[in-house]
């Protein structure tokens, strides 16, 4: 998931603000939340919430490089 999108050839780049770790942290708990609560694990699913593991430990990543 890029944070900057940009939109045509002549314009600059926009920066749409990423979601906090505390936010990627919460939506993956409730994520798993549901599936446990309805004990169903779709594909989609699953891959969503790989997306957000895969995202808090490249943003933890990126804090104790630059510490």
């Amino acid at each position: 998931m890029m944070a900057q999108q940009v939109w045509g050839k002549n314009t600059a780049a926009k920066e749409t603000p990423e979601p906090s770790i505390e936010y990627k942290i919460q939506n993956l708990k409730q994520s798993v939340s549901e599936v446990y609560k309805y004990e169903l694990l779709t594909t989609n699913q699953y891959l969503k919430q790989m997306e957000l593991v895969l995202d808090i430990f490249n943003e933890l990543s990126e804090i104790l490089a630059n510490q």
